[in-house]
């Protein structure tokens, strides 16, 4: 009898879940993988569906990041036709790709910008530090991770300071990334200065069951005043101090310093997560408004570079970043540059980057040489085989953990923020990209790029030949490959 119950139960689950699969339109491979598992391990299918298996953060909160994000873009008045005749070199096809981007966020290109862009994690403390020390309505800080150790205490002690001026400052901090600060003592040290402290996408058992605990909160945000911000690779972490017993060496980043328009969609973007965060009512009704533009008094800006904002996640009714990178790369005609430290691309990205290759197209790929993630490690180096094959050249950072996110295109377009090329990035995370489309900060970040060559080696293809590799070597790769599209 007890035989019978759990064979019924067992088949209710699978045809439940099955059919939950096959509404939700997932690639054929991932849908089969998936019905697969379930249908063949009963209590373990189930529960790891549960855990992963859902791309969702909550319907109330994709109906509230929609009623918000329109709130706050009517609010700016943004629209399309930001891009002007002073700006010949944007009317390309990587224009065209911004506009579809622009229609699915609601941020186009803005124009009226300078851009720093920053490599050295002593110049990115000392411009945060000293930009909090000159802010004058509010800040706001958005970050995966934030450690408590080393210089980070300084920006902690800029916060404070700001604070006490009178400043309105806001962190939010993701809940599983930032473990360590909210286990240490200051978070309660900067709320009892003034500070809002946000603990992004807590977790728990309950919350497992109605949002998928594995989702993180990945982007990297400050805005200030509504007219300086920053956006990039970089954690709110020292790398002298982080990760240093881990045995990959200092973490490498780029962040970008933008002054002028572009920092309003930024600004719009944290609002949206900070309401969202800190709301538990079932309905918003009262959304703040976006602090006062206080940038009158500053300089005008010499440089009119133009720069697009594009925030993506499950929050988001569509993977806009996935589809903009993908068509930019087809779009390429000279060459495509990339650094990633997570590297597991699925099919569609695969070709993408293949073809390119095929076409004649310059595609290079760093990477680095170790990770502090076993899975990527094995599952991106099961790709090397077919992407040698087609011409791409790949190259191992041995300077270190090259954490930046980098895809260059024909010295034209340059994506720099928080996305890896992992599906996990594509779907899964909150996330954040900037856009350059001027040819000087593009050049500028080739150079940085030639840096990154200049600490690499470049992988040699003979040695992913199937003949000249192990047998255990090949299965270990592609058994960790297959984890790729479920997650």
């Amino acid at each position: 009898m007890v035989t019978t119950l759990l064979l019924l139960a067992h088949v209710i689950i699978v045809m439940v879940l099955g059919t939950k699969i096959i509404f939700r339109r997932l690639p054929v491979g991932t849908s089969l993988a998936w019905i697969f598992i379930v249908s063949v391990f009963p209590l373990f299918g189930f529960g790891l569906y549960m855990l992963i298996g859902d791309h969702r953060l909550g319907r109330k909160r994709l109906k509230h990041g929609d009623l918000v994000r329109a709130h706050y873009q009517n609010e700016l008045r943004i629209d399309d036709g930001a891009v002007t005749d002073s700006h010949p070199e944007v009317e390309t096809s990587f224009y065209k790709i911004a506009r579809v981007a622009g229609k699915e966020t609601g941020f186009f290109i803005r124009s009226n910008n300078s851009v720093d862009i920053l490599s050295d994690a002593e110049d990115m403390f000392a411009a945060i530090v000293n930009d909090i020390d000159s802010t004058e309505t509010v800040c706001h800080l958005e970050f995966y991770i934030v450690y408590p150790e080393g210089r980070v205490l300084q920006v902690f002690r800029a916060l404070i300071d700001a604070a006490a001026r009178g400043v309105e400052c806001k962190l939010i901090a993701d809940h599983i990334g930032s473990k360590k600060f909210f286990r240490s003592e200051w978070p309660a040290k900067l709320r009892e200065a003034g500070i809002v402290v946000i603990d992004s996408l807590p977790t728990g058992v309950i919350k497992t069951f109605f949002t998928r605990s594995d989702l993180r909160n990945h982007r990297k945000i400050i805005a200030i005043d509504r007219w300086i911000s920053y956006c990039g690779s970089f954690n709110l972490a020292d790398p002298d101090h982080f990760k240093v017993k881990a045995g990959v060496g200092k973490w490498v980043d780029v962040m970008l310093r933008i002054e002028g328009d572009a920092s309003e969609a930024l600004s719009v973007v944290f609002n949206t997560d900070f309401v969202i965060e800190s709301s538990e009512q079932k309905i918003i009704n009262d959304i703040p408004a976006l602090p006062p533009v206080t940038h009158v008094s500053r300089a005008p800006i010499a440089l009119k570079k133009p720069i697009q904002i594009i925030p993506s996640g499950p929050e988001m009714r569509n993977s806009v970043i996935f589809e903009t990178l993908v068509s930019s790369i087809y779009a390429a005609r000279r060459s495509v540059r990339i650094t990633t430290p997570y590297f597991v691309p699925d099919e569609s990205l695969l070709l993408a980057l293949t073809n390119a290759a095929k076409r004649g197209i310059n595609v290079q790929i760093i990477v680095p040489e170790r990770v502090d993630s076993f899975l990527a490690r094995h599952a991106s180096r099961s790709y090397y085989g077919e992407l040698f094959e087609a011409g791409v050249s790949i190259h191992e950072f041995r300077e270190g953990l090259l954490h930046a996110k980098i895809i260059l295109i024909d010295d034209e377009v340059c994506y720099l923020g928080t996305v890896n090329l992992d599906m996990r990035s594509f779907y899964l995370n909150l996330e954040i990209t900037v856009a350059l489309h001027s040819p000087e900060d593009c050049r500028a970040v080739d150079d940085i790029l030639n840096r990154y060559m200049a600490g690499s080696t470049a992988v040699i293809p003979s040695e992913y030949l199937d003949e000249n590799r192990s047998k255990f070597s090949i299965f270990r790769e592609n058994l960790v490959r297959l984890a790729g599209p479920m997650l």
